[in-house]
């Protein structure tokens, strides 16, 4: 015996139409496409620092004895560039708590 739940094409169409109804809600909500947009360019910021920090560290890859002094700079700049990199995600954790505060509250 099946238990399981099958929606019908009415229930599909309802959530739909829902659906639809939300987004738009979300539209017109400002705030909300702000945080949104401020989140998508610190989620690219976020990938930005990742590539720069692999960049950075790339002198480590080939380690030959003269090249110690560059493994050793390259990973003292790759640390500050980490630092950064942690800022980030704490903004980015931020951003996302500020987001569900406001489709909380103005949404739900």
């Amino acid at each position: 015996m099946d238990l399981r739940v099958h929606p019908t094409d009415n229930d599909i169409y309802i959530f739909a139409f829902i659906f639809r109804i939300m987004i738009q809600d979300f539209e017109r909500d400002t705030e909300l496409m702000e945080l949104l947009d401020k989140l998508r360019c610190t989620m690219r910021d976020v990938r930005s620092q990742i590539s720069i920090i692999e960049a950075t560290i790339s002198p480590c890859q080939k380690i030959e004895e003269k090249n110690y002094k560059d493994c050793i700079n390259a990973v003292s700049t790759a640390e500050v560039e980490a630092i950064k990199f942690m800022k980030l995600n704490v903004e980015l954790v931020d951003l996302l708590a500020s987001l569900r505060r406001q489709v909380y509250s103005r949404h739900l």
